[in-house]
């Protein structure tokens, strides 16, 4: 029987089929039928309907791993990392693999995976025109929203202020009516003696017109008893 280029625990190449492409790893090797048993990401799997032979074992469909024809995997180098055909040396009296490639030994590693290649989207002049008008449109919102608050800020202030000039007026005249009560007391006080004294210098006066009035009506009287005695 000739030796299989493959073995257990190799990472293998997909080279044919549906999974061209992908790498994955052998898990068993079916020499009679010369298939391989892989698992791998996004490798097809197969599904297979269990029924349960026991009480704690669940009926159902599972999932196995595919199996593929040897023919159509190869092995993938661990020295230059690439999927290789399989040579066959004496090294140091034992029969080895050899990759075709490099020369050498043949031991296989787990291919890396391929990063995405960041792609950087050209914007269109419509979509960068679109972007300015926006963010000019967030800033004039903004500068609109700060007038605004600075707006309800000063309807605020206004009758704070307000209250503040009245509070000052009222503490103003405050001091103005105590400064000036003595003043006024005093004026007053002048006022009240300058009518006392009228009002004195006016009785005198009647007083005065009374006592004329009492004399002229005594003389009256005298001239007229003197007027009788004579014409008597």
């Amino acid at each position: 029987m000739a030796k299989l280029s493959v073995k257990k625990d190799d990472y293998v190449m997909i080279i044919a089929g549906k999974d061209k492409g992908k790498t994955a790893k052998v898990l068993a090797i079916d020499t009679k039928k010369n298939r391989a048993v892989i698992e791998g990401k996004g490798i097809t799997t197969i599904k297979k309907a269990v029924k349960a032979r026991k009480a704690s074992d669940r009926s159902g469909i599972i999932e196995m791993p595919a199996t593929i024809d040897i023919s159509n995997i190869m092995p993938i180098c661990g020295a230059c990392d690439k999927p290789t055909r399989v040579g066959f040396a004496v090294i140091d009296g034992k029969k080895q693999r050899v990759c075709k490639k490099c020369g050498a030994v043949l031991e296989t590693k787990k291919a890396a995976d391929k990063k995405a290649k960041a792609t950087v989207k050209k914007r269109s002049k419509k979509a960068a025109t679109a972007e300015t008008a926006e963010d000019t449109k967030q800033v004039n919102d903004g500068a609109e929203k700060a007038r605004v608050m600075e707006a309800m800020d000063t309807v605020k202030e206004e009758p704070a202020k307000v209250l503040v000039k009245e509070e000052a007026g009222k503490a103003e005249k405050d001091a103005a009516a105590k400064e000036s009560a003595p003043k006024a007391t005093a004026t007053a006080r002048k006022r009240v003696k300058k009518d006392e004294q009228a009002d004195g210098a006016e009785e005198v006066r009647v007083m005065e017109a009374m006592d004329t009035v009492k004399e002229e009506t005594a003389k009256v009287v005298v001239k007229s008893e003197d007027k009788i005695e004579d014409k008597e």
